[in-house]
Order: C-alpha cells, then structure tokens, then sequence
C-alpha cells in the first residue's frame, strides 16, 4: 500500500507538536520533523517514542529566520530526507497546525485523489502587484541579517533595493521566470516532490538572495513544468480547499483559532487547519485533538 511522509517544520510549542504526532499517527505515515537549530533543549528521545504505528525522523538542523532563503532551504531539507523513500503524497504543515480529519481519512482522501497536486496560488491581482515580483525579481543582499528590517542590515537593504529599482533590475528576465506565489504549506504527489528536488540548484539561484520566496518558489517551479495540468484548483483561485489547508488571513496574520470556532472549523471541508497557539486559546486544540481520538 502507498504511504504518505508528513514533513513539519517546528520552532517552539512542543506539546501541540506531540498532539500533532498522536494524531497523524497512522501505518501509512511517515513522519519527518524538523526542529529548529536556534532550539536549545528539546527532547528528542521522548518525541522518538511518541508515535506507535508511524516511523518518526528528525532531520539535520537549519537556523530558520522568517523570510530568508532559510524557509526554502528548510523545505528543501525535509524533501530530502523523504526522498529516500518513495511516497504517493508528501504533506508539508508547521508545528502549530492541526488535523481536522483522522489520520485514515486523509489518506483515503488523497489516494482517491491520486496525481493531483494540492498547492495554494495568491489572486492574479496579488501575484502580478510589484511587490509580489520584487520579492524574487531584485537582490535581497542581507538575508537573515536584515531579518523584518529593523535592524542595521535591514536599513541598508531598504537602501540597495530602491537603487535596483531606480535601475530596474530584474534578475528573473535571464531565466524567463514568471513568478508565483501562495501559501507554502502543500500536499504534493512524489512526482513532483522529486521533479522539484531535481530544480534544487535552480532554485538555489534564482530564489536566493530574495524575501519571502518560501511562498513563490514552489509555485513558480510547478507553474513553468507540465505539472501545471496536474493542480487541484485552478492557479490564481485563492481557495483553501487548494491545498486543504483552513487559514484565516481575514481575522489576523493569520488568525490565532479559539474555542468559539470549532464548529467552523470541523465543518470547513478541509483537511489541516492553522493556526494554533495552546497559551492564546487551549480548549479548542484540545477540543479538536478529543473529537478526532474518540471517534
């Protein structure tokens, strides 16, 4: 029977980790974790011996700065380390998701259906904004030094960028790139997954040295391939059940759930949910971690 390999990407909320592993414990999950390097302690013998029917790995450890090159290469390890097992689906989702199905139900879901792939695109109007494309389109020079910008290389960045604007750089035009972008959690076939590890030094090229471009270069990648005809939903449709991932961006950045949206939760039609936050609102993690175990 196939087997699917959850990759989740983890910095701190440990215990909605192990919630997470219970219930994605399954005998057709593999489950690959990656912590963090700026973690100092974390437990890994305990996690090891979490799950009861799923093989657990953890993989070689990156420090992972928001909006550096970092994400993708972050990514890149997880699909690496699943790549030396052949999967139908490899899930991507970060330590402060949760299921909304169980574990059989999410596989059965994607196995029936096969050779799709579950990856979100932004609107057309958002993807083709200048800002969007100057994600990828100028240098980004400081990376994780510059960070969000508030520090000294964060200001000498803002500086060389309005130089290359001045300049109309566009790094993508020699490689006839046309960006896009979306969320970078993704349910993808291991076609694909292996197809998009065959772009690595592509990738490396043309999305380092950029900002954000954890949520451009997959799709970017998969939207300049034939796997373009393979897409769940149609590119540019902004909907969560694109890649069955439910996200509020409405309520926040995202949104933190609480107890009182459970019910729309549970009845969203989607598969994953995020996100979650066990000091902000523990009943509903709770609440969701009751309803999928009692079953």
């Amino acid at each position: 029977m196939n087997k699917h390999a959850y990759l989740i990407i983890a910095h701190h909320e440990f215990e909605l980790l192990e919630m997470i592993i219970k219930l994605l414990d399954f005998e057709q999950n593999d489950i690959y974790i990656h912590i963090d390097k700026k973690v100092g302690d974390f437990d890994f013998d305990r996690f090891l011996s979490i799950p009861k029917k799923s093989d657990i790995f953890f993989t070689d450890r990156i420090s992972n700065t928001w909006g550096a090159f970092s994400g993708i290469e972050t990514e890149l390890c997880l699909l690496k380390a699943a790549a030396e097992k052949d999967y139908s689906y490899l899930h991507l989702i970060s330590g402060v998701d949760l299921p909304l199905k169980k574990a059989d139900e999410i596989y059965s879901f994607f196995e029936q259906s096969r050779g799709r792939e579950f990856v979100h695109f932004c609107t057309e109007e958002f993807t083709k904004k200048a800002s969007t494309a100057e994600r990828v389109s100028l240098y980004h020079l400081f990376g994780q030094k510059a960070g969000r910008g508030n520090n000294f290389f964060g200001v000498i960045d803002k500086i060389s960028l309005a130089v290359q604007r001045r300049l109309k750089v566009n790094r993508l035009k020699k490689d006839g790139v046309v960006p896009y972008c979306g969320s970078n959690w993704f349910s993808i076939t291991g076609d694909f997954a292996n197809y998009l590890l065959s772009k690595e030094d592509f990738i490396r090229k043309v999305f380092s040295k950029s900002f954000c471009a954890d949520e451009v270069f997959l799709q970017s990648v998969l939207m300049n391939s034939e796997f373009k005809d393979r897409l769940s939903s149609p590119c540019y449709s902004d909907e969560c059940t694109a890649n069955m991932r439910f996200v509020d961006w409405k309520r926040g950045n995202p949104y933190t759930f609480k107890s009182e949206d459970f019910d729309g939760l549970m009845n969203s039609g989607c598969l994953f949910a995020r996100k979650f936050d066990l000091a902000v609102d523990r009943e509903i993690c709770y609440r969701i971690f009751d309803a999928l175990t009692r079953r």
